[in-house]
């Protein structure tokens, strides 16, 4: 009965503190975890422009991850700040953001990640409305794109 009992102990302490454990990555710790800070564009080769965005997430000094979407030149069409991230797969993340143009909204979205690869593979946002689904854009129904780490990021 006693070693029973202890061993409930042992396991129930051990799960407290792989959970622990896993609260205490942050936003950063995951998006640097999978080479996702810095530089992100589907031909790295090409300046940005119409055919080629730039993602590109950054860690500011205070911990806050945010992102920029550049379309031409080193102009940002938009910002976003990440709220979240979590592994919700092997090779998928869940990441929650809040546009600075519109904070009162938030956007959820699984990331697919495939070596130095990503795209969005869903997106919906706190108002209801899905972006994407099972990696198409509901406007189009085209696929999302490929974007690739440019360079050997942080």
């Amino acid at each position: 009965m006693r070693s029973t009992i202890a061993r409930i102990a042992v396991s129930t302490i051990l799960l407290v503190l792989c959970v622990m454990q896993v609260a205490a990555q942050s936003a950063a710790d995951l998006l640097r975890k999978h080479g996702l800070i810095g530089t992100r564009a589907m031909d790295c080769a090409k300046p940005p422009g119409n055919g080629n965005p730039y993602l590109i997430y950054r860690i500011e000094p205070d911990g806050t991850v945010k992102s920029d979407l550049v379309v031409t030149g080193s102009k940002v069409v938009a910002s976003t700040t990440v709220l979240s991230v979590e592994e919700t797969e092997s090779n998928m993340l869940r990441i929650t953001q809040t546009a600075s143009a519109d904070p009162g909204v938030r956007v959820e979205f699984d990331l697919r990640l495939e070596g130095n690869r990503s795209r969005s593979f869903r997106s919906v946002s706190s108002d209801g409305h899905t972006f994407i689904e099972a990696g198409r854009m509901t406007s189009n129904n085209k696929e999302t794109v490929w974007l690739t780490r440019c360079g050997s990021g942080s």
